[in-house]
């Protein structure tokens, strides 16, 4: 006998935002990792989420908003909040502007998008060094120059990829 299988379909997901808020980009990050999403960029996520798992990441963010908006409102209890689903300021008249405070995109893709799609990749092949190499390149970046310093002063003494560079 035959189990009848619901076929969940999980679409990559891209999850993209735009909160200046350090506390609120934080938890919306943590979201997007509780979630299983691998981060490709500062602001940018990426995964395979189901659409109930979608939902459940979006109610997530509204809830990152709502905390957000009780801390806004200590400092600014008269200011005017308005949530919306698509990225066009309230149709209510603003006192002053709508400003877009908190900005989140979850976009799934379908296969045909992700095969539309192009890169700009640049890859670099960092060489391995072996320890008597790395030996010997510390000892020159240590020794003193001309000045009296030493040559790692004017110089990072890191390469690409070395996980040096800030991500």
């Amino acid at each position: 006998m035959k189990k009848n299988r619901v076929n969940v379909a999980e679409l990559i997901t891209l999850v993209l935002y735009d909160v200046e808020d350090d506390w609120a980009r934080t938890r919306v990050a943590e979201a997007c990792k509780d979630f299983g999403l691998e981060r490709i960029q500062y602001s940018c996520f990426r995964g395979k989420l189901s659409q109930n798992k979608r939902e459940e990441l979006y109610e997530r963010m509204r809830k990152v908003q709502r905390d957000w908006e009780i801390r806004w409102r200590k400092d600014f209890p008269d200011s005017r909040i308005q949530q919306n689903d698509f990225p066009h300021p309230p149709d209510i008249d603003a006192s002053g502007r709508w400003y877009p405070a908190f900005k989140i995109l979850i976009q799934p893709l379908c296969e045909k998008d992700i095969g539309a799609a192009t890169y700009a990749y640049l890859f670099i092949d960092v060489p391995k060094l072996d320890p008597q190499q790395t030996e010997s390149r510390s000892t020159e970046d240590n020794a003193p120059s001309a000045d009296g310093g030493s040559q790692s002063d004017n110089r990072s003494g890191s390469t690409p990829g070395d996980g040096a560079a800030a991500t």
